[in-house]
């Protein structure tokens, strides 16, 4: 599916989103290389979306995107990831996971143990904090795609400008569709003061809105843990709910992430260390538990995984048609 893209379509796939685009059978990795990510295929119903997210807005797209993402949905709701798991005596074991994508309901609670393990003892840090929406004019722009990329561009220009001003400060970012499927806006929190000049924001902001209210900034009065479930409400906006959001349905066709974050340098390093630490002792535990490595087989209908028929390596052996290929070679440790 990927070699056939046009330039400028995403030509990869994140671990997060693993593509279906085959029979599970069929889908047997052979990759040898520990620790890098496996690339797949995009499903062909987020090709279709994204397509349409660069085609001249229409509000009948949003029906076909809708579409799209239910199609999606209900292909890869149903699955399992399976995993063999290598004893150094020759044995092995089959390790099926969740898949859990964009528009899972398990999606959100990834999104509040990653924020409340990482970025909650942050938060604590600081005693001032501020929420600045930023809001685009729809009518400058033709496309879905064009307004997501060039209001991104644009708060990466504004980011920049920030981080030099406001050195010591912590932002977070989420996004967030309006219902009209074109509008884009913003939600940034700033950890480190209640206040920033309305008209020193606009002088980067005018890029994408000529209006004074593009950018709107509220104090937010509460400590660290009511600042965390204050931003995540936003961002709950624009990825929770799945398919009956439409924010969330929007940002999935896009490919966006949930949040983003930028830090002082100093703060950057010493969360980098501790997640370089949480890698070492995760690798260590895959070790003890897999002594020879994980491979990664393919996806299995989560009703042979209920049943209890995929953990029985005769069976498969003969759904991956393993003695006909060849046992695969050790993958990537298996996913958090």
């Amino acid at each position: 599916m990927t070699g056939n893209l046009k330039r400028g379509q995403v030509t990869h796939s994140r671990p997060e989103t693993v593509a279906i685009t085959e029979a599970p059978h069929d889908n047997v990795n052979g990759n040898k290389t520990i620790g890098k990510a496996i690339r797949r295929n995009r499903h062909y119903a987020w090709v279709r979306a994204h397509e349409l997210t660069k085609e001249w807005f229409s509000p009948e797209l949003i029906n076909e995107e809708i579409r799209f993402a239910r199609e999606y949905v209900e292909s890869v709701d149903k699955y399992y990831l399976l995993f063999l798991c290598f004893d150094c005596d020759g044995g092995m074991r089959p390790l099926p996971k969740p898949y859990i994508h964009r528009l899972s309901k398990a999606y959100a609670r990834i999104i509040w143990k990653r924020l409340k393990k990482y970025y909650y003892p942050i938060l604590l840090l600081y005693k001032q904090f501020m929420l600045i929406t930023l809001t685009i004019d729809p009518k400058m722009f033709t496309s879905q795609y064009d307004a997501y990329k060039t209001t991104i561009r644009t708060w990466n220009s504004l980011r920049t400008r920030m981080r030099k001003r406001y050195r010591n400060d912590f932002f977070l970012r989420t996004n967030e569709w309006q219902q009209n499927g074109i509008g884009f806006h913003l939600h940034v929190l700033v950890a480190g003061r209640n206040y920033i000049p309305k008209d020193w924001i606009m002088e980067t902001w005018s890029k994408v809105t000529k209006s004074g209210w593009g950018p709107e900034l509220t104090p937010i009065r509460g400590d660290a843990k009511y600042v965390l479930k204050y931003i995540f409400k936003y961002i709950l906006k624009g990825y929770g709910e799945g398919i009956d959001n439409l924010s969330a349905v929007l940002n999935w066709a896009v490919g966006t992430r949930a949040f983003d974050v930028s830090m002082p340098r100093g703060i950057r390093k010493r969360l980098q260390r501790i997640r370089e630490v949480e890698r070492i002792e995760y690798r260590a535990r895959v070790a003890m538990m897999c002594p020879c490595g994980v491979s990664y087989l393919g996806k299995v209908d989560e009703l042979y995984v209920s049943s209890g028929v995929a953990l029985d390596m005769d069976w498969i052996a003969d759904y991956f048609r393993l003695y006909e290929r060849g046992l695969p070679g050790r993958g990537p440790p298996i996913p958090e």
